[in-house]
């Protein structure tokens, strides 16, 4: 799952970083869906694979609704890749290495895109940014003004690590309630995870919604927001 801005919203007001950043953000959701069946299947659970999901064709993994959602209302999805846990070599850590193995994935894509940005930057900063010159109180600043390309990276970046954080949330049915139920004592995974069917799907929707009905800032936007604005000012170690 992801949760950004309407991309609709986005298309009007910067088309070209749009048109640049949508096709990377439906990658990054197939990566982390690929993720899950290819660790799956390396411990022993071929079900994805036979559901033709081992593969990086967009096709096997996005949902037409979830890709719209994300379109129009900046909160989409991808198909859950099928599991059988009954397969699975070492069941318990399996689990756990399937469910963080999205995730992990998206932290990934992140680093990589962070770390070749700062190459950029260091041995071409042109292709990152430019300079632009700023009068204020009759002095004349000259200022870095990020280029499409940095926009992307600093986009890219943001919705990778926002996809890792949202997922690894311990709420059903995220990687992360997954993940937590391996990790608690045996007696009380069936009280975590009768909770989690009953109410874990209603704790997300009022955490996700919750802050645009009571029109109260939302957790998930402050963190995107602060990751986003901290990248937009650190330009990729360019500067101090």
């Amino acid at each position: 799952m992801t949760n950004m801005p309407a991309m609709i919203d986005f298309f009007i007001n910067n088309p070209q970083l749009a048109v640049a950043v949508f096709p990377l953000l439906l990658l990054s959701l197939v990566l982390h869906e690929f993720a899950h069946a290819r660790t799956a299947f390396y411990f022993g659970d071929s079900t994805a694979y036979h559901a033709g999901r081992l593969t990086l064709n967009p096709i096997a993994h996005l949902d037409l609704m979830g890709t719209l959602a994300i379109i129009f209302i900046g909160f989409g999805w991808a198909k859950p890749v099928p599991v059988n846990p009954n397969n699975f070599r070492r069941p318990g850590f399996a689990d756990f290495m399937v469910s963080f193995a999205g995730p992990a994935s998206n932290f990934t894509i992140a680093l990589i895109l962070f770390f070749t940005a700062k190459l950029l930057a260091a041995i071409h900063p042109e292709l990152l940014y430019t300079k632009q010159e700023i009068l204020i109180n009759f002095q004349l600043y000259i200022l870095p003004r990020s280029t499409l390309l940095a926009d992307v990276f600093i986009y890219v970046i943001t919705i990778n690590c926002a996809l890792a954080c949202f997922n690894l949330i311990p709420l059903y049915p995220l990687d992360g309630h997954h993940m937590l139920r391996e990790i608690l004592p045996s007696h009380l995974r069936h009280r975590f995870m009768g909770w989690q069917f009953q109410y874990g799907g209603y704790c997300l929707i009022a955490l996700i919604a919750g802050p645009y009905f009571l029109n109260t800032p939302s957790p998930i936007g402050r963190g995107i927001f602060w990751l986003f604005q901290t990248l937009q000012n650190y330009k990729f170690g360019l500067i101090a």
